[in-house]
């Protein structure tokens, strides 16, 4: 919000600015007076607006601002058009002057080479300052005589020095020593031009004062750099459509485009003075507000991640201990189950072969030995379904999946026999996984299929590079949706001793420690168990 408050004002205060100043420019370019100036030169000097960053540079800059300087991507450009909206003369970076003829009252007046007559010059600029880091006050023109059209005031260097400098220093503080890097003496451009007479700027004498006459300042280019003007004007053409008093372009975020437009008239004919002024606010306040939000915001989330992370751990520890203490339990309670189990199921083995026995005492003990034997199954399966839960990191191995489903199937030959249960098998496919866990998956799919096929039934398994699929025929409907959890069955019609609850838990254990995925589905005719790999 504070940034969006700062980006409003600086837009308003901006806009307020620019559009006093272009008033003011204006009433000076209707004034005849000004014919006298080159106006290239003369927008170039009082409307130039390239911004620097360090304040104690920009005070030594006498250029008039047209712009705040809030950052480095703020320019203001300035042209006169003609009612068919074509440039005249604008502010478009330029090599100028102040020349005086005599000594008369104000016979000084800008003056803007023409530097079509010489390329040397401008490429040589363009080398030393638009190709490095350098500021365009680092390239001067030191003229000791040159071609002068004083009626349009342009000028072409004829005998010349070209000093090329730079800026040394501390930039934030006070002290600045510049030092001259190199100057080319002596050079020359022959321009023969009707319109142009040539001027000898005679040089003062060492110890003496006073001006001499005539007389030129040294040159230096003013003016927005041609390539940042030709890329803003070339964007905020949409004022040419109907010249409206005012108007703004969107650039970017940070950036905007807006501009202005004031008729003049000069020598009898409608002008337009118009104004295009792009400002950027990321400017360092700016970024230090912003940076300065973000980082706030960061730590705070930092802050608050480490806490919850702590938090969370905590409650981490007291889970994975409740766990461990449950598992332990179970293990602990199914061990010591077996041991009088075995000593039950040893006794009433040993009666009913060592004593000659009534058919009822037979039969009950008969479904005392049935239940012994249910009762170690499930403690078995248990024991292994705390196993699976308890596994980490398996050691894999090429696995051959026909051969772990032959081995499961000829578990149950004669239960598969007695039933009358079909089985086919199509496909083979080799993975890598665990033999063990895998051996326990596919032996606990097949055990289920078996105990749940109905008499005469089919059970199909299909093996491929993809899914191990087996398919049983059931007698109706199961709901499956929470057939992979534990102690769950699905044939709840059944005695609770047709199955412990556990095999496809096992199963779905086995299988997603190997890092394969389990899928059961159950229609009114058949009953599908999906590995995918």
């Amino acid at each position: 919000m504070l940034y969006q408050i700062k980006e409003q004002d600086i837009y308003k205060q901006v806009r307020e600015e620019v559009y006093s100043f272009s008033s003011r420019t204006v009433s000076r370019l209707s004034d005849e007076e000004m014919t006298k100036h080159s106006l290239n030169a003369y927008l170039g000097a009082y409307t130039y607006y390239n911004a620097i960053l360090d304040e104690n540079y920009l005070e030594m800059d006498t250029m008039a601002q047209y712009v705040p300087n809030y950052s480095q991507n703020c320019y203001a450009l300035s042209a006169i058009l003609d009612e068919d909206k074509n440039i005249l003369y604008s502010n478009k970076e330029t090599l100028q002057t102040v020349i005086r003829i005599d000594d008369t009252e104000n016979s000084g007046a800008w003056y803007a080479c023409n530097l079509e007559a010489c390329p040397e010059i401008w490429q040589k600029y363009q080398d030393y300052v638009w190709n490095s880091d350098r500021y365009r006050d680092d390239f001067n023109v030191k003229l000791h005589s040159a071609y002068v059209n004083t009626k349009e005031h342009l000028f072409v260097p004829h005998e010349y020095d070209l000093i090329y400098s730079h800026l040394e220093g501390d930039l934030n503080g006070t002290l600045y020593s510049e030092q001259i890097n190199k100057t080319e003496k002596n050079l020359m451009i022959n321009y023969d031009h009707p319109d142009y007479e040539l001027i000898v700027f005679p040089e003062r004498e060492e110890n003496t004062t006073g001006t001499l006459y005539p007389s030129a300042f040294t040159a230096y280019f003013r003016g927005v750099y041609e390539p940042i003007f030709d890329a803003i004007y070339s964007q905020a053409k949409g004022f040419n459509d109907n010249f409206a008093t005012s108007g703004m372009f969107g650039v970017s975020q940070t950036a905007r485009i807006y501009y202005h437009v004031v008729p003049i008239w000069r020598d009898g004919q409608k002008n337009y003075f118009v104004t295009i002024f792009q400002i950027d606010v990321w400017n360092p306040h700016i970024k230090k507000i912003y940076l300065r939000t973000i980082g706030i915001f960061l730590l705070s989330m930092l802050i608050i991640a480490y806490f919850w992370s702590m938090h969370k751990n905590r409650l981490n520890q007291v889970i994975y201990q409740y766990e461990d203490y449950q598992r332990n339990l179970i293990n602990n309670l199914a061990h010591d189950l077996k041991t009088p189990l075995m000593a039950v199921s040893g006794y009433a083995e040993n009666l009913l072969t060592s004593y000659r026995m009534e058919e009822e005492p037979k039969r009950y003990l008969q479904s005392i030995l049935e239940n012994i034997n249910y009762t170690d199954s499930m403690i078995n399966q248990t024991l292994e379904f705390n196993k699976m839960q308890e596994i980490q990191k398996l050691r894999k191995s090429v696995c051959s999946l026909h051969e772990l489903t032959e081995k499961a199937l000829r578990k149950y030959e004669i239960l598969l026999e007695e039933h009358q249960i079909a089985v086919t098998i199509s496909g083979t496919a080799e993975i890598m996984a665990n033999y063990e866990t895998m051996t326990s998956a596919i032996e606990n799919l097949i055990s289920n299929a078996v105990k749940y096929t109905a008499v005469g039934g089919e059970i199909n398994i299909e093996i491929s590079d993809k899914t191990f699929r087996i398919d049983n025929t059931v007698t109706g409907k199961t709901e499956t949706s929470a057939l992979l959890l534990p102690f769950v069955k699905g044939d709840q019609a059944r005695a609770g001793k047709s199955g412990s609850g556990l095999g496809l838990s096992i199963a779905d254990q086995a299988i997603r420690a190997n890092g394969f995925r389990l899928e059961i589905s159950c229609t009114e005719s058949a009953f599908t168990a999906v590995i995918h790999f």
